[in-house]
Order: C-alpha cells, then sequence, then structure tokens
C-alpha cells in the first residue's frame, strides 16, 4: 500500500538493524521492491542507507530481474541492498549482472 515506515512491515527494517546492533554481521542482505528507491521521494531509502552506514556498513545496492538470474519465467525486478561492516569485502560493482552469474 506504500506507507512506508508508516506501514507495521515497513518497521521490520528497524528489527533487523535492533538485531544486527547485537549481532553484528559482516554481511547483511536485504531485498525489496524496486519502488523502495523512488518512495516518499527518495527519502525512505535515504533512511535505510543512512541507518545501515551509522551502524559501520558500506551499502551497495542494485535493482535486478529475477528473469535474468535464474530459470524462472517470470519478469520481475526487485530491490537488492548488500551492506558490508568491512569496505575490503565490497566494490562498485560488486552487484553488478556481470559478477553474479
Amino acid at each position: 500500500y506504500q506507507k512506508g515506515f508508516r506501514d507495521q512491515r515497513g518497521n521490520l527494517f528497524f528489527e533487523i538493524m535492533r538485531l544486527a546492533k547485537y549481532l553484528k554481521p559482516k554481511v547483511i542482505f536485504l531485498e525489496n521492491v524496486k519502488n523502495l528507491k523512488g518512495h516518499n521521494q527518495g527519502r525512505t531509502f535515504k533512511i535505510i542507507q543512512d541507518c545501515l552506514q551509522a551502524h559501520g556498513y558500506w551499502v551497495h545496492d542494485q535493482v535486478l530481474n529475477t528473469c535474468e538470474f535464474s530459470r524462472l519465467p517470470q519478469n520481475r525486478e526487485r530491490l537488492y541492498i548488500v551492506a558490508f561492516q568491512q569496505k575490503k569485502a565490497c566494490s562498485d560493482d560488486f552487484l553488478s549482472p556481470h559478477n553474479l552469474k
């Protein structure tokens, strides 16, 4: 319903960050609808990105289409966000389609 953080499901991100604060995973992998980047004029995505960075993570994101990386006969674009504790663990082209095949 495009409610962002006003939706119960939208607050799930903050629960993930609450757990990450204590568990300190080396990588956080998030997936969502591609329109998350533009929701609320980009503010929702900016909050997610800023929160991950505030917890010490290096953030990469990319919209990928399921049909290009699976044998599923569907055209489904999703936003993938990958956050690493260490900068050296990621590169600018980490999520490039060439590296994912």
